[in-house]
């Protein structure tokens, strides 16, 4: 948040030291005689530089002001604050790139894992440590699950490299394709089982027919002849 601030005001110089602080005082010749007198430019840079200073500390919590605290110029701050978090700045990183190389689709849909991937991608790049356009699909690619074996096979083995923004928009294609094809697979098998249970009914139970028994009081019953 504060870098894109103080490069868009033009300030970012004054932590990463392109604009240096100019000598506290210059040389003035009057009647053959050398006085030293205050820098206007320094007095003016000065002043910026103490904003910037304050525009820092203040952005910090309680708990590391105390590291800060001695540091009179905002490069000061900048530095000690590159000291602290550079230990733990780059396992950050480690970590996101073990995230990339094992983030899967599994259950998810291309949507939801398109966005944890940008959401890991741009944290990379919000760190000054962004991924090329070839890693950045490579990485995509590496966690799509076997139902997209044939449209990796069709990407990597284009001449022309894919952006980003157009392999989500085939992803999401092929994604509803799969979609509506197992939507008539599962259709088929529904069609199958009712065929199926139909038949078994209207055989009944054995084939078993009903022939005419006498009761014993001069009527005949219906009841179902054995098959042997």
């Amino acid at each position: 948040m504060i870098v894109p601030y103080l490069k868009g005001t033009h300030l970012f110089g004054y932590v990463d030291r392109t604009l240096p602080a100019p000598p506290t005082h210059i040389s003035s010749t009057e009647n053959n005689q050398t006085h030293s007198l205050p820098n206007p430019a320094f007095h003016s840079w000065h002043l910026q530089d103490q904003l910037i200073l304050s525009a820092l500390i203040s952005s910090l919590t309680e708990n590391f002001l105390s590291h800060v605290v001695k540091c009179t110029t905002s490069r000061d701050v900048w530095l000690a604050l590159e000291r602290m978090f550079s230990s733990t700045f780059h396992a950050r990183i480690t970590h996101i790139h073990f995230q990339l190389a094992t983030l899967k689709t599994a259950n998810l849909s291309i949507a939801d894992y398109f966005q944890q991937f940008t959401n890991l991608t741009d944290t990379l790049a919000a760190v000054d440590q962004p991924l090329n356009n070839y890693e950045l699909v490579y990485f995509l690619l590496a966690g799509l699950g076997l139902d997209y074996d044939s449209f990796v096979t069709s990407v990597t083995t284009k001449g022309e490299p894919l952006s980003l923004e157009d392999l989500y928009g085939h992803l999401l294609a092929h994604e509803k394709r799969l979609e509506q094809h197992q939507a008539a697979v599962d259709l088929t098998v529904a069609n199958a089982n009712f065929t199926s249970r139909n038949t078994t009914n209207c055989g009944g139970r054995g084939n078993r027919r009903s022939s005419p028994s006498h009761d014993g009081r001069g009527h005949y019953q219906n009841s179902p002849s054995r098959n042997y």
